[in-house]
């Protein structure tokens, strides 16, 4: 067994006896059992399928016009790139502490004031801050994700503590997991923060330097791949398909599919596995 063979199942240990303890306090919290019981109503709701639209420059590249009329997630800036409005989504989220702080509230706010037709996904830390700000959410869900990913662990249960996500677009899948995707594919998902200097996004944003170091930011991005290792995981045991058709994505647990042709393969309404869409660019 090599050192880091050890470390792993130290880790494993530890992680594993912390949610042995978040569980027990999940139990005795009774406001975010009845926040997120609502959570329900979008069980197995699903169609078919949906994309996952991430924010990485690749999305430059994407007429999202061709996606318009399946299901879409799309997360966090989404709404600040001019090519957003080609696509009304079914569910935004939301789950970074930071959009209920004064730098973002009004973004937040904003944008769901002006996508109607749109369910939010939010973090139940943010609950209180959004009835301070008198928002109606008749069109909000709230997600409490306290558990920590480890192995193959996972949770996707909407209506119980879940594990917890790196970055956004984990947190979209479980979603969507939850929901009743069977085939789930990702757009925009390039997962390079930690191999560029500048980290971008597919809109216009004012260029500064990174504000986490490197190192840290390969850390963290770490957790996030192994994360989604375990979601590859446990969509084959439940026959559920997850292909990444995003060019030149960094995020290596999904199969990969050229975006073009997945999507003139669901414009002929046509039935496939995953290895028939094989992306072999």
């Amino acid at each position: 067994m090599t050192k880091m063979d050890r470390l792993n199942r130290l880790m494993s240990v530890i992680f594993r006896s912390y949610n042995v303890l978040q569980n027990i306090s999940y139990l005795v919290d009774r406001k975010t059992q009845n926040l997120i019981s609502k959570n329900i109503e979008l069980k197995d709701t699903g169609d078919e399928q949906c994309f996952i639209i991430g924010n990485g420059p690749s999305l430059n590249t994407v007429n999202l016009s061709e996606i318009a009329n399946y299901d879409t997630f799309t997360v966090n800036f989404f709404h600040r790139g001019e090519e957003s409005s080609q696509v009304c989504s079914n569910y935004h989220v939301m789950i970074d502490g930071a959009f209920y702080t004064r730098d973002n509230i009004d973004y937040l706010i904003e944008t769901y004031a002006k996508n109607k037709n749109t369910k939010f996904i939010f973090n139940v830390k943010g609950y209180d801050i959004l009835c301070k700000y008198g928002l109606e959410l008749d069109r909000a869900f709230f997600i409490s994700q306290k558990l920590v990913q480890y192995g193959n662990y996972v949770r996707v249960d909407m209506t119980r503590d879940m594990t917890a996500s790196v970055n956004v677009v984990l947190a979209a899948i479980q979603c969507a997991l939850y929901i009743g995707y069977k085939n789930i594919y990702l757009i925009g998902c390039d997962f390079n923060s930690y191999a560029t200097l500048r980290p971008s996004h597919f809109y216009q944003e004012s260029e500064t330097d990174r504000t986490v170091p490197m190192g840290v930011d390969l850390q963290w991005s770490a957790f996030a791949h192994f994360h989604h290792y375990a979601l590859a995981n446990f969509a084959r045991e439940n026959g559920i398909l997850i292909l990444n058709a995003t060019h030149g994505s960094l995020i290596d647990a999904y199969e990969r599919v050229d975006l073009d042709y997945l999507v003139n393969t669901l414009k002929g309404s046509q039935h496939f596995s995953g290895h028939s869409l094989s992306d072999t660019n």
